[in-house]
């Protein structure tokens, strides 16, 4: 691998063509679209405010700084990066800050479920805003000294280069990228193992099911949806692991790579990057589709919407409609009064024979006379 002080000879910088500037920007602007979604959803209803819908949310925060501040920037225009100065040097960063954070998330809804299904009690009462702020800063912070350790221990912000080959070396750089794109890979990995094989365990042992449904404060319908809950995130702790770890693999096969020529090499990497960075669009509808509350409450705003729709079209029909239904009861009412006056003009009239009985006296009587008839 040639090893020129410039920023084309590190294996992560690729030549870029049309077809990765679009793919990239329909990836960044689906990205944007569906994590806003997600998140205006959560912030706006109250009943979805519980403590792994917080961390999806600023899960989904990440989601949208990575497409924002690092992939548009980065992917989508060309030669933008050399124009925006100082920002320029920390570009990278600010993708590894976003990236390390999306992993850490999937680490903290990993523990958040393990402690929920193992300590229910405990989970109630740790729940709480103070708690769930905590879990998140720690999450921010880890991923924020991950991401910007370069800026702290490799180089200096310039402005006359992206990579100012005085400030860096690039061994220490490789090295680097190394160990994050290992942490990235490999936190979420062996922590949701860890989590969800002590869950395993826990529902199994017959001591532990014994606390759970001999404790009235647990049912067993809620120890049921923890369990749901907490398969579903598993399954998308898991899509995220599948989209991402034929990246960073490439990524390492790359930069342990001696041959002068990666091109092939890294066309791959930019499919595999394609296949990576499309997790976060399908991320918010994973959490959509498995969380049930979150399902519900966006099957309820989607019927609200079509009402109001079709209540705008049916409006103008209802109020044609209106005149000819008044019409129609006043020529009622009319045909009512005028019937109700000749009924009483034929009722007033005598009958020469019979002297003043009325038709309806006559009904009467005849009915009174067929009743006292015997039954055969």
């Amino acid at each position: 691998m040639s090893t020129n002080n410039t920023t084309t000879d590190l294996p992560w910088y690729r030549a870029y063509t049309l077809h990765s500037y679009i793919t990239m920007g329909i990836i960044g602007s689906l990205s944007v679209i569906t994590n806003c979604i997600m998140t205006l959803l959560i912030a706006y209803h109250k009943k979805l405010r519980t403590r792994t819908n917080i961390i999806i949310l600023s899960m989904s925060l990440s989601n949208i700084g990575l497409a924002i501040l690092f992939i548009y920037p980065q992917y989508v225009v060309p030669y933008w990066p050399e124009r925006l100065g100082p920002y320029c040097n920390v570009l990278e960063q600010i993708g590894s800050l976003f990236i390390a954070s999306t992993s850490f998330h999937h680490c903290a809804v990993s523990i958040d479920r393990a402690f929920a299904i193992n300590f229910p009690i405990k989970y109630g009462l740790y729940s709480k805003r103070l708690h769930t702020t905590i879990l998140l800063c720690s999450v921010w912070l880890c991923a924020l000294l991950l991401g910007f350790m370069p800026i702290f221990i490799l180089r200096r912000i310039t402005d006359n280069a992206c990579i100012n080959p005085k400030y860096v070396s690039l061994i220490d750089l490789y090295l680097y990228y190394r160990v994050f794109w290992g942490i990235v890979l490999f936190c979420p990995v062996l922590i949701t193992i860890a989590c969800y094989t002590d869950i395993l365990y826990n529902i199994n042992s017959p001591i532990r099911r014994q606390v759970y449904f001999c404790n009235s404060r647990i049912s067993k319908t809620k120890l049921m949806q923890n369990l749901k809950t907490t398969l579903q995130m598993a399954i998308m702790i898991g899509a995220f692991i599948v989209t991402w770890s034929p990246f960073i693999i490439m990524h390492f096969y790359i930069s342990f790579n001696k041959s002068q020529d990666i091109t092939r090499d890294l066309l791959i990497l930019e499919i595999l990057r394609f296949v990576a960075f499309s997790y976060i669009i399908f991320c918010p509808i994973l959490h959509g589709h498995y969380l049930r509350m979150i399902r519900e409450t966006w099957l309820r705003v989607i019927r609200c919407r079509q009402n109001k729709i079709e209540g705008g079209h049916t409006s103008s029909f209802a109020q044609s409609q209106s005149g000819i239904v008044t019409y129609s009861l006043r020529s009622t009412r009319s045909d009512a009064r005028i019937y109700a006056g000749l009924k009483a003009k034929s009722d007033s009239q005598k009958d020469p024979k019979f002297g003043s009985i009325s038709s309806t006296n006559l009904l009467n009587k005849s009915d009174s006379k067929q009743e006292d008839k015997p039954v055969d």
